[in-house]
């Protein structure tokens, strides 16, 4: 707190001086950053604040990429609408959609993430926040798979679908089952998938749920799977990027899918 105090005095407070070193430091142009995914003319100096943070956030993929979606999905948030978080990790999105709840208590988020130590961090999360997670994987069929590990949680994916970010000796199973085969009570429901190459599975293993039109949106973070556009369309969504909200185009990797009215 004193650090502050000083900082405040002898730099923040002395514009002059705090100019002369911004200026050396940054320089003085116009330029174009890119924050919570928008592109903005700055200059270095009289913004430096925005350009600072616009820098740091190009090397910090949660700022530079997922800020953007989350206030975008936010946009689909109903006061009988629940959030489900396929593949929650330790549980972002969860624990901000979780916040609509203090004004709607029907509001519901349910996550599910398939790791046990991610896991266990996740419960920490929701009884902090509020919402239920869930310890099993979802897929197009109830059973029993095997995953691998990666040298950082966010990269955890099927045995069979190993690649250069696993970790080769680092395997476990789990239980996996459906979207279907939970009660989803909410007309309103947004879906998140998150899962490392399973999500045309997902999908398939929602199949009801989709044609029962109370998923509003759903938002795929990175997918490979060509079937996937296809899928969203034949039930009745149109396609975004899910950062820009412009027309999705073939293999935007970040999609948002909306159900279409009516």
């Amino acid at each position: 707190m004193r650090l502050i105090k000083i900082i405040d005095k002898w730099f923040f407070k002395q514009p002059a001086f705090r100019e002369f070193v911004t200026k050396v430091l940054y320089g003085a142009k116009d330029t174009d950053v890119r924050i919570f995914g928008e592109t903005l003319r700055v200059n270095t100096l009289r913004e430096n604040g925005y350009y600072r943070s616009a820098r740091f956030a190009r090397n910090a993929a949660v700022f530079r990429d997922e800020a953007g979606v989350l206030m975008n999905l936010a946009r689909f948030v109903k006061p009988d609408g629940h959030f489900i978080d396929a593949g929650a990790n330790i549980g972002l999105f969860s624990s901000v959609f979780s916040r609509f709840a203090r004004m709607h208590p029907e509001f519901g988020v349910t996550a599910f993430e398939v790791h046990p130590s991610t896991f266990a961090r996740l419960k920490v999360n929701a009884d902090r926040h509020g919402f239920q997670a869930m310890p099993v994987a979802l897929g197009e069929r109830e059973g029993r798979l095997e995953f691998v590990e990666g040298a950082v949680s966010h990269v955890t994916t099927l045995a069979t679908k190993a690649n250069a970010y696993s970790k080769k000796e680092s395997f476990f199973s789990a239980d996996c089952r459906t979207l279907d085969s939970f009660e989803w009570t909410s007309p309103n429901i947004i879906l998140k998938i998150d899962v490392e190459g399973q999500e045309y599975e997902v999908l398939c293993g929602a199949a009801q749920l989709l044609a029962s039109g109370k998923v509003i949106a759903i938002f795929i973070d990175g997918y490979e799977d060509s079937r996937i556009p296809v899928l969203l369309a034949r039930n009745g969504f149109s396609l975004l990027n899910a950062r820009t909200l412009e027309p999705w185009v073939e293999k935007t990797p970040w999609l948002l899918a909306v159900r279409q009215p009516d």
